[in-house]
C-alpha cells in the first residue's frame, strides 16, 4: 500500500496483517493492492481528510457568509427558543442578541433549556440562514443542559424594518400592532406582515394566516426568521393572538400524570424513566 497518492506495486510497503491498518497524521490517499505469486489486484482507493476544527461562537458564525466544515462551537447560557418536535430536524438557539439553527444535528434540546459548553458541527449558510449541520464528530457529550422549568415563549420584539435589515436571522421573533394581508397570483396565496409602509411576506402557515388576513385588525405574530429569499427577509408564523399553527413546545397540562416528563438532559422521556424528571415545570424522582 501507499500513503502519498501513488499507486501501490508489488514491491510497496507489505501490510503484513489483515485487515489493513496504517496511521496517518495528515490529510492522506491511501491506495492498496493485493499480490497473489504474479497476480496483481485493481487498485483501491480511498481519501482521508485530517479535519482542523475552528472555534467559533454564535456571534461568531452570524458573520460567516460561505460554508465552512468543521466548527467547534462554544455556547455560554445559550437558550433553545424553538424546537420543531414532529420532525425533530429544526431548533432554534439564541445567544444574547444572535441566534443559530440546528439543522438535523440529531441533538435532542427541550424548549427553554440553557446550554453550555463545546459541540462539533459543519456551518452551512443556507441563503443566508445561519445553519449548523451534524458531521462525524457531533455529539452532545461536550456539552452542560440545564433544564426547562417554563413552557413560556421567549421571541424577541422586533419591527418589520428590523427583519427587513437582516436583523434576528434564525430566531424566534415577535411583531406587534401589525395587519395581515393577501395577494393572489396563478392561483397562490401570499400572505404579509405591514406595520406602516413596511412589509413582509409570511413564509408558510397559510392555514392560520388565511384567519386573519384583510379583516382589518392589529395583531401579535410569534414567528421564526427562517427565510431568505431574493435578499428579502421572510417569517414563518407560529402563534398569532395566542393562535398557533403546529407549533411544538413542551405543552403545559394541569394533570400530572399527563403533562410530558424531561430528565435533567432536557431530552423528553416516558413514565418508565427512572431517576430524577421534570414534570409540570417541577423535580421529582420517578421511581
Amino acid at each position: 500500500y501507499t500513503l502519498d497518492g501513488t499507486d501501490p506495486t508489488a514491491t510497496s510497503t507489505l501490510t503484513g496483517a489483515s485487515p489493513l491498518t496504517f496511521t496517518l497524521s495528515k490529510s492522506a490517499t491511501v491506495k492498496a493492492i493485493a499480490v497473489s505469486g504474479t497476480l496483481t489486484s485493481t487498485i483501491a482507493s480511498k481519501d482521508f481528510t485530517m479535519a482542523t476544527y475552528t472555534d467559533a461562537t454564535i456571534a461568531d458564525l452570524n458573520t460567516y457568509t460561505a460554508d465552512k466544515q468543521f466548527i467547534n462551537l462554544t455556547l455560554t447560557n445559550a437558550k433553545v427558543v424553538y424546537v420543531d418536535v414532529d420532525k425533530k430536524t429544526t431548533i432554534y438557539v439564541r445567544e444574547g442578541s444572535k441566534a443559530i439553527m440546528l439543522f438535523d444535528t440529531g441533538l435532542t434540546l427541550a424548549l427553554n433549556s440553557i446550554i453550555s459548553g463545546n459541540v462539533k458541527f459543519d456551518y452551512d449558510n443556507y441563503y443566508g440562514i445561519h445553519e449548523v449541520v451534524k458531521n462525524t464528530d457531533t455529539n452532545i457529550n461536550g456539552l452542560t443542559i440545564t433544564p426547562a422549568t417554563s413552557t413560556v415563549l421567549d421571541p424577541v420584539s422586533t419591527t418589520i424594518s428590523e427583519l427587513l435589515s437582516l436583523n434576528h436571522i434564525a430566531d424566534l421573533v415577535k411583531l406587534t400592532g401589525v395587519t395581515i394581508t393577501s395577494t393572489t397570483s396563478s392561483s397562490k396565496t401570499y400572505y404579509y406582515a405591514n406595520l406602516g409602509t413596511d412589509q413582509i411576506q409570511l413564509y408558510g402557515s397559510d392555514d392560520l394566516c388565511a384567519k386573519y388576513a384583510g379583516d382589518g385588525n392589529t395583531h401579535t405574530i410569534i414567528a421564526g426568521f427562517n427565510n431568505i429569499y431574493s435578499s428579502k427577509a421572510e417569517i414563518k408564523p407560529f402563534d398569532i393572538d395566542g393562535v398557533t399553527a403546529g407549533l411544538n413546545t413542551i405543552a403545559a397540562d394541569n394533570d400530572n400524570a399527563n403533562s410530558p416528563i424531561y430528565n435533567l438532559a432536557g431530552q423528553r422521556v416516558n413514565k418508565s424513566y427512572k431517576g430524577v424528571i421534570i414534570q409540570n415545570g417541577k423535580k421529582m424522582i420517578n421511581k
